[in-house]
């Protein structure tokens, strides 16, 4: 399960929890909250590991040799024709 839906998820268990008067206290159902925390423990590892998968893709793409062009460039003789034209 994604992490942000878990965040999302405790925030509402917070919002629902009975308030303790005269403190800035509140009575939370334990079982729900210990629930989530069990469900964020096993997300957590999930979100790293598809992190790290993203940074090695992007390393292997960024250590591949840029290829360099070995002929003409196609834009040299539109530059030529344009000097040509500007010539004559």
């Amino acid at each position: 399960m994604d992490i942000l839906h878990l965040v999302d998820r405790l925030e509402e268990l917070f919002n629902e929890s009975r308030p303790v008067w005269l403190t800035h206290s509140v009575i939370v159902d334990e079982d729900r909250m210990l629930d989530l925390i069990d469900q964020m423990r096993v997300a957590i590892p999930e979100e790293i590991k598809k992190a790290q998968q993203i940074i090695a893709q992007r390393d292997r793409i960024m250590r591949k040799p840029k290829k360099r062009p070995t002929g003409p460039l196609p834009w040299h003789g539109i530059r030529l024709r344009k000097a040509w034209m500007i010539m004559n």
